[in-house]
């Protein structure tokens, strides 16, 4: 039985994937990582010997986390609802990422406008590219268009705030990044 808070906090780790790094867990659950402790307690989250590989981005230094029960990973992300502002920032600060969940939550998100600094953006952004194209290198190459569906998602919710010089060499990585899939 989880207490409200708990119940937060693994509904926020879902969006993160099966198998996630602490330090991402952390930083997404900011005040509330405490949590992350009791969760492993009382049996919803596993330390996990069987690390998939990181995507691009940095790499944990830590024992991945998974749920362990992949049924309650799959209501979970199925059912909350994801602070996408939250999202891209941990992809722009580069922080370990060993599932492509949170990027196809963001290619299927129907984004009404996005404030977030340019910065930030620019750093999701770029790392999406780079997880497309590491993706188009492996066995899920199919899976490459995920990341650059996010990124396109992302671009487009920025569509006119963006400088018309940085605009344009955007769209032009869309149109190629495209062409190459």
């Amino acid at each position: 039985h989880l207490r409200e808070e708990e119940r937060a906090a693994v509904q926020m780790l879902a969006w993160l994937g099966e198998v996630f790094a602490r330090e991402t867990a952390q930083a997404l659950l900011g005040p509330n990582a405490r949590l992350l402790n009791q969760l492993l307690f009382k049996g919803i989250l596993t330390t996990t010997s069987n690390a998939p590989r990181p995507l691009p981005g940095s790499e944990s230094t830590h024992p991945l986390l998974a749920f362990t029960h992949t049924l309650l990973h799959r209501q979970l992300a199925d059912t909350a609802q994801p602070d996408i502002p939250r999202l891209i920032e941990l992809l722009a600060d580069d922080l370990p990422l060993y599932s492509i969940l949170p990027w196809r939550i963001l290619a299927n998100y129907q984004f009404p406008t996005l404030r977030l600094e340019p910065q930030q953006l620019e750093r999701a952004i770029a790392r999406g590219f780079a997880t497309a194209r590491s993706i188009e290198q492996g066995a899920d190459w199919r899976n490459s268009n995920i990341p650059f569906r996010a990124v396109a998602a992302i671009a487009a919710a920025r569509a006119t705030e963006w400088p018309e010089e940085e605009w344009l060499h955007l769209i032009s990585e869309l149109y190629y990044y495209r062409l190459m899939l």
